[in-house]
Parts: structure tokens; C-alpha cells; sequence
């Protein structure tokens, strides 16, 4: 779910658009499972995305980027300023499968 690289650390998402709240729901198959309520159409679902993990890791959403997967469910964002060891104790809380 999460990795180090060169511009720095890597989530791996699978985002649900149109759903009935915005939601971080744990992991399901090696990425992290977000609900949105914004459609996929013009990357609406993708900056939902990155507002939602700003808000819930307290992590500016300039530093938050979108390097894979924009058309698709499955995305891989990049966390620029964040520490791996920091993303890993903020994303503790949202561990449970749903």
C-alpha cells in the first residue's frame, strides 16, 4: 500500500466515485479504499481524493500528488513532503477491512 521513491512516498487507492459519503474505509487487496461522492467525470473524483486525505492526515493538498491512474479506479498517489514512517501512523486508524 505504501512505498518509498525518489519524489517520495507512494499510496496505493482504489477510489469508489458517486458514493453517498466521502470516506477513507480501510484497506481492501493492498490499497487503500476511499468513497467519494463526486462523479469520475473531469477528474471531479480525483481532486475529491486528494481533499479528502489532506483533510483526514493533515497533510497539504499542494503536496499531494496524482502520478498514476487518473482514468482508472486504481490510482497511486504520491505524498511529497510526508515521511514514510509519519503516513504510516496516520493511516493506522482507517486499517480495518470494510
Amino acid at each position: 500500500m505504501l512505498s518509498n521513491s525518489v519524489r517520495g512516498v507512494l499510496l496505493h487507492v482504489k477510489v469508489q466515485p458517486k458514493a453517498s459519503n466521502n470516506q477513507i474505509c480501510g484497506l481492501e487487496n493492498n490499497a487503500l479504499k476511499i468513497k467519494v461522492t463526486s462523479p469520475a467525470d473531469k477528474s471531479l473524483a480525483n481532486k475529491a481524493v486528494i481533499e479528502l486525505l489532506s483533510k483526514e492526515l493533515h497533510i497539504a493538498k499542494s503536496t499531494i500528488l496524482l502520478i498514476k491512474g487518473a482514468k482508472s479506479n486504481h490510482k497511486t498517489f504520491c505524498f511529497l513532503s510526508e515521511p514514510l514512517e509519519s503516513l504510516i501512523e496516520k493511516l493506522k486508524r482507517f486499517n480495518t477491512p470494510n
